[in-house]
């Protein structure tokens, strides 16, 4: 469980973030390790997950088309995005650098994904005809790109089941995702990549 967090940058404090005020909290050694165990696995989960895509794409697809690679580069670049944000969160949190301008960053590439979501579309209309196969596996990664877009840059969707994630979806009840936050944190205060 990750804690609703804005992170501060020493080792045992943080900062929780409720509306426009910031309140000191410290997390305490049994927290303050589980959170970066956990922070630990989410960066170097997500990177996992790219190289296995890559290394699952080169060994079973005989043919490389673009309709199959923009999806699954679009898929590797989000997740890429996730594993980085969880790298530089463990890195606050451990006393390292403030990365003060972070929400800002991700907004230029919220409005960056969104593009190359779009631009999925162009690419299947435009290029050349392939087999049926190809275009499952194409919108199956597509699909997969957009949750994971959803999850970093909207609403939390890794809940411990897909019933927890449809319960909450149904109630209206979806937590901000922490880029969520980063991003609305750098347009209340004004900050400029």
């Amino acid at each position: 469980m990750l804690y609703n967090v804005n992170w501060k940058f020493s080792y045992k404090s943080s900062i929780i973030t409720y509306g426009q005020t910031d309140y000191y909290c410290d997390l305490g050694d049994g927290k303050m390790n589980h959170l970066k165990k956990e922070l630990n696995k989410l960066w170097t989960g997500e990177l996992a997950s790219i190289i296995l895509f890559c290394i699952c794409y080169l060994a079973y697809m005989k043919h490389h088309t673009i309709v199959v690679i923009y999806p699954l580069g679009l898929l590797c670049f989000i997740l890429l995005q996730g594993s980085v944000y969880w790298w530089i969160s463990l890195q606050r949190l451990t006393g390292g650098k403030k990365y003060r301008k972070l929400g800002s960053v991700y907004r230029g590439l919220k409005w960056t994904n969104n593009l190359l979501l779009a631009g999925y579309f162009f690419v299947v209309v435009l290029s050349p005809l392939e087999d049926l196969i190809y275009y499952v596996l194409s919108g199956f990664l597509f699909l997969f790109s957009i949750v994971e877009f959803i999850n970093y840059y909207y609403w939390r969707l890794s809940y411990k089941g897909a019933f927890t994630v449809i319960k909450q979806i149904t109630s209206h009840s979806l937590r901000k995702s922490k880029i969520a936050l980063e991003i609305e944190y750098a347009i209340k205060n004004k900050i400029v990549a």
